[in-house]
């Protein structure tokens, strides 16, 4: 009899060992993948993916309905693109021979309204491409260097609120112009999204 009992606790430790390690295997992949992902500097994140399914969330809702924190939806979000796409790793090649703090990143053009204290109505611009700090937009109105918008996305949902940047230069392209643009303090990823 207590050999029987010996064997039964044995074997039910043996199976609780087994249990217990499979799930911190499982729950340490996940958090791993987690890790990972977060660990991709800001300039590597694959921002057009991002945006896709942000929109998708997004439809028919605004983005005061969302229930999760920034982090919490950039975790999930990052997680499920890991599980369709292979993400970027870091890129320790990149020589900065621009004279630039961040690496620019080309995408689709995306439609922005600006706001400025010097026009009564919104002007309409192109995000063509854009970078950690900041914006490059091309619109048919100049903007002085040192002079202070505010820009928002025409696509982001209700709740997406303007971002302020600073005019850093202005280039004549055409009948058009190239204003660069800085971000006026720490923006937050779910609202550089909208910018492509």
């Amino acid at each position: 009899m207590i050999a029987l009992l010996l064997n039964w606790v044995i074997w039910a430790s043996l199976g609780i060992g087994i249990c217990v390690s499979s799930l911190v295997f499982v729950v340490g992949r996940k958090v791993g993948r987690r890790r990972k992902a977060r660990a991709i500097p800001e300039e590597d994140l694959p921002w057009e993916d991002l945006l896709v399914l942000l929109k998708e969330r997004y439809k028919g809702k605004s983005a005061a309905d969302e229930k999760v924190s920034s982090d919490e939806l950039m975790d999930a979000l990052l997680a499920e693109l890991a599980n369709k796409i292979v993400l970027p790793e870091a890129d320790g090649n990149w020589n900065g021979s621009e004279r630039r703090r961040a690496r620019r990143r080309w995408a689709n053009p995306v439609e922005v309204i600006l706001i400025s204290p010097f026009h009564a109505k919104p002007v309409h611009g192109l995000v063509i491409n854009r970078s950690t700090g900041g914006l490059a937009i091309l619109t048919d109105v100049p903007f002085e260097p040192e002079t202070g918008l505010s820009v928002r996305s025409v696509e982001a949902p209700q709740g997406v609120g303007f971002v302020d940047v600073c005019v850093r230069h202005l280039r004549k392209a055409s009948k058009l112009w190239v204003i660069g643009c800085q971000y006026q303090g720490e923006i937050a990823w779910n609202m550089k999204v909208w910018f492509g």
